[in-house]
């Protein structure tokens, strides 16, 4: 049963997030709910975890029973992951050897609008109607774009 995400708008990437608003009432019947689960199982209280970033209890997997620095299922784990990736995107192309990798993957990837470079023969005439889409202009880059 899900009561908060965010796909609902609730998540915020704080450590409060949780405590404010709407969502508080949402957070205090998944309490309510966690501590009936946890009334009927006891085994699952050591599957208990609090989130390393906004301190939520939540319920992990037994083989990650006892980590402390687990991020809860709300949005806090995909958040982390999401800045990660950031960060380690930014600090391998901002240096001299990233850079260049970066550059050379631009220069492989297909050139969708100017497929080619413009030529110095001259080009045939535009018909004289103007085509289904609408009017066309010359571009002095790519060739004829439609205006």
């Amino acid at each position: 049963m899900v009561f908060f995400n965010q796909d609902r708008g609730a998540f915020e990437f704080r450590a409060d997030w949780y405590r404010e608003g709407a969502v508080a009432a949402l957070v205090l019947e998944y309490y309510l709910l966690v501590r009936s689960v946890l009334h009927a199982k006891p085994l699952l209280r050591a599957c208990l975890t609090r989130c390393r970033h906004c301190r939520i209890f939540f319920l992990t997997h037994p083989r990650n029973a006892g980590r402390h620095d687990l991020r809860c299922p709300f949005g806090c784990r995909e958040a982390h992951r999401k800045r990660a990736s950031a960060q380690r995107s930014a600090a391998y192309y901002g240096d001299a050897k990233g850079k260049s990798i970066k550059s050379k993957l631009n220069q492989r990837r297909p050139r969708k609008y100017c497929p080619r470079a413009p030529s110095d023969r001259p080009r045939a005439k535009a018909p004289s109607a103007a085509p289904p889409g609408g009017t066309r202009s010359w571009s002095s880059t790519c060739g004829w774009w439609p205006a």
